[in-house]
């Protein structure tokens, strides 16, 4: 796809090996993206809940752990969402304009 903006892990064997999988397992890329909905706002409860833990220096460390890992999760669905929907599920749906973030 010439009329896609670069993204150099797009290229990589591991995320193609994800979206063929994925798209191969009949997951779509709606539902790819509602995952990343799904991580975002797990995320943002993660990090007002580490509010919580500023005493507790282990316990808001996990939670901004948890926190970061939600935000890599979330940009990783968002990846394989467009691979699953160009490249490997046959193009995009009427509703993908409204699911992609």
């Amino acid at each position: 796809m010439q009329d896609r903006r670069p993204i150099a892990s797009r290229d990589t064997r591991l995320a193609h090996a994800a979206a063929r999988t994925l798209a191969g397992m009949g997951v779509t890329a709606n539902a790819i993206s509602i995952a990343s909905v799904v991580l975002a706002v797990m995320g943002a409860v993660v990090l007002v809940t580490a509010v919580n833990f500023i005493g507790d220096t282990w316990r808001c460390n996990v939670a901004l752990v948890l926190f970061a890992a939600s935000v890599q999760l979330r940009l990783v669905c968002n990846l394989l969402d467009g691979m699953v929907a160009i490249e490997y599920g046959g193009g995009p749906s009427v509703l993908g304009g409204i699911y992609n973030d």
